[in-house]
């Protein structure tokens, strides 16, 4: 008896001092997005690009990020549609009490829509999926906020006009998630910039399921060419994220999106902001069509 309990006393030294090293192998930055009026930014993407590091900041701009000293010779980029990005160093930002990111608006020139008096159609391009055994699964978890998933969707040479982004859920135990849209440049397998001028989001709230539509008409969206339609978690609400991990570890995943792995697109994801863009394997392509006019 007496042995065990030395035994689990040297075991206890042992993990104090583990956590004691972590501890001290890591900084937290804590802050928070404005603009020059000092309005709070919501949902700025702030990372280090490339690499598997960043977070999104929160409604009201509130963020904070874990940063190993091993990234002591980064930059953390703050990211968002409207906004010129910014990047500012970690050496610089570790130790600071409440960090004040406050980035410059980006004056955007919105090309002017003209169109023949010909009577427009509309038409469906993209993956259309309803599958209930072929999907792609959302994790309770705030850790992956900047999680990104997109196909790639062709399209005329000419512009066109996008009317609507269309998804099918298949299940959903989240009691809600903000994603947000982007469409960015595709060329030779390269993902340029971000084409819109400004972010679109839309809600999913507990239990909804089926096919889902989001009116992009407002948004005056000209497109042309080869463009990767993605999907981006900013915020996720849940009050269960307790799950068993092992023989079925799919139970940590609470919502889930149709796809295909037959007949879709190319598709890429990142598992948080501003990494590095990595294809999907197996050919599964989620479920993600728009319409547009031509």
């Amino acid at each position: 008896m007496k042995k065990s309990l030395k035994i689990s006393y040297v075991l206890l030294i042992l993990t104090f001092y583990a956590n004691t090293l972590i501890a001290q192998d890591t900084s937290k930055i804590r802050g928070i997005t404005l603009d020059s009026t000092n309005a709070s930014i919501d949902y700025v993407n702030v990372g280090i690009i490339g690499k598997k590091l960043g977070t999104v900041s929160n409604e009201n701009g509130f963020f904070h990020l874990t940063i190993s000293h091993q990234n002591l010779n980064d930059s953390l980029t703050f990211s968002r549609i409207g906004y010129s990005s910014k990047r500012i160093s970690i050496a610089e930002l570790i130790g600071k009490r409440d960090v004040k990111v406050i980035l410059s608006p980006k004056i955007s020139v919105i090309e002017e829509l003209t169109f023949q008096s010909k009577r427009l159609r509309r038409k469906n391009k993209g993956n259309v999926a309803r599958s209930k055994t072929v999907v792609l699964g959302v994790v309770s978890d705030s850790s992956i906020l900047g999680n990104e998933v997109g196909t790639i969707i062709k399209l005329p040479k000419k512009p066109i006009i996008i009317k609507d982004f269309n998804f099918h859920i298949s299940s959903n135990d989240l009691d809600s998630v903000i994603l947000r849209l982007n469409i960015y440049d595709h060329n030779k397998d390269e993902i340029g910039k971000n084409l819109l001028n400004e972010s679109i989001y839309f809600t999913i709230r507990n239990y909804d399921v089926g096919d889902f539509k989001v009116d992009l008409n407002k948004y005056k969206i000209l497109v042309s060419n080869s463009v990767l339609l993605s999907t981006e978690i900013v915020a996720i609400y849940d009050s269960d994220t307790t799950y068993s991990a092992g023989k079925n570890d799919i139970y940590k995943y609470k919502l889930f999106f149709s796809g295909s792995i037959i007949g879709g697109s190319k598709s890429y994801k990142r598992n948080i902001s501003l990494a590095t863009w990595e294809k999907i394997p197996y050919s599964f392509s989620p479920g993600f069509w728009i319409t547009y006019l031509k």
